[in-house]
């Protein structure tokens, strides 16, 4: 009796097991997410990647080079995200592909003075996030275009625009090329 009592204990981690309940939700993926952006937004302003925890290290190598390209142009970026919504969720070998539909709205700034430089960008972004554990922890190990980004200004900016902004160097299809 005992033997059955406790295996019936163990079955539903048996089901969760089986039907996938471990891992990252989509709901922490999310929150993930938005972690993730809130340091990069940090990093383009201080010129700081150390800040960006929520990334591989590959990911804060490409912002290293990103913040860097600024830097030496005495440039700081200046981002708000203004929306963020979760459009889809691919699992696949224990990591997540995250699909989501953000809006922007940023402005290069002058290091030192805060002067303006450049218009105002309020651009939507379609971004691709590829999540998954490294060292224990969940990251963003990868970031690329989902499909062209909606740009609402009328010049391009530098090394902190779009294109490049979370890090994500590659371009989708249907962009017309590399940035």
């Amino acid at each position: 009796m005992r033997a059955r009592r406790d295996v019936s204990r163990g079955l539903p981690l048996l089901w969760c097991c089986l039907l996938g309940c471990s891992g990252l939700s989509d709901d922490r993926a999310e929150k993930l997410i938005r972690r993730y952006n809130e340091q990069v937004v940090e990093a383009y302003r201080t010129a700081d990647v150390s800040v960006v925890k929520a990334a591989s290290a590959e990911e804060r190598r490409k912002l290293t080079v990103l913040v860097d390209v600024n830097l030496d142009m005495s440039i700081n970026l200046d981002a708000q995200l203004r929306s963020l919504a979760v459009e889809k969720v691919e699992r696949a070998g224990g990591e997540l592909l995250v699909t989501t539909r953000e809006s922007w709205r940023y402005v290069e700034r002058r290091t030192g003075t805060g002067e303006q430089v450049g218009p105002v960008g309020e651009d939507e972004y379609f971004i691709e996030y590829q999540l998954g554990e490294r060292a224990g922890e969940w990251v963003v190990v990868q970031t690329r275009h989902a499909q062209a980004p909606r740009r609402n200004h009328p010049e391009a900016f530098g090394a902190g625009s779009i294109e490049v902004f979370h890090g994500a160097d590659e371009a989708p299809s249907d962009a017309g090329g590399t940035p």
